[in-house]
């Protein structure tokens, strides 16, 4: 009697650890929801100088001003290790879509100099902005780090992507955002 009672026991937890896995998995594979931040406000320049402090409200209005064209925002940190490994192939995807799309990164929870010198060493050349209060992470409902959004010609977040992005991964959300503005 022991025997069945310990078998029935065991076919239950196996069934719960199956349900469990699946779940996880279904919500790890799951698109990461849109925040509801779009370009707005009266139109503002990209600040001309490296890490550029700004709030949520200043980078609605930073992509108000670059209507017109997709724009990509990085939220990252110098002391994560994704981050670092990614930016090397933001800034080959900056170059490649110059004049067709705009790269901006922001920086977060980051001492601003070790943040510049981050730069520096990447040779990284489109713009980075800095973000000291969390605001920016608050606005876009950043969960991970690193987060890449990209928005549409218009300003609206079309895709966004949780952790590391490769490179085939973000031209083609760049591309889908072309494709988008030419319709």
């Amino acid at each position: 009697m022991k025997f069945v009672k310990s078998t029935w026991r065991n076919v239950v937890l196996a069934i719960g650890v199956l349900i469990g896995v699946g779940l996880l998995a279904t919500l790890a594979l799951r698109e990461p929801s849109l925040p509801d931040f779009a370009a707005a406000g009266p139109v503002q320049s990209v600040p001309a100088e490296t890490m550029a402090v700004v709030s949520g409200r200043d980078l609605q209005n930073i992509i108000a001003g670059l209507e017109g064209q997709p724009v990509v925002v990085n939220i990252w940190g110098s002391w994560c290790p994704p981050c670092r490994a990614e930016m090397p192939l933001l800034q080959r995807v900056a170059e490649s879509y110059e004049g067709e799309a705009v790269l901006l990164g922001v920086a977060v929870r980051d001492d601003p100099k070790v943040a510049a010198r981050f730069l520096q060493d990447f040779a990284i050349t489109y713009p980075n902005l800095y973000d000291p209060s969390g605001d920016v992470l608050r606005a876009l409902e950043v969960r991970v780090f690193p987060t890449t959004y990209v928005f549409d010609a218009n300003g609206v977040i079309v895709s966004r992507v949780d952790g590391g992005v490769s490179e085939q991964r973000i031209v083609g959300m760049i591309e889908d955002a072309l494709r988008e503005s030419e319709s």
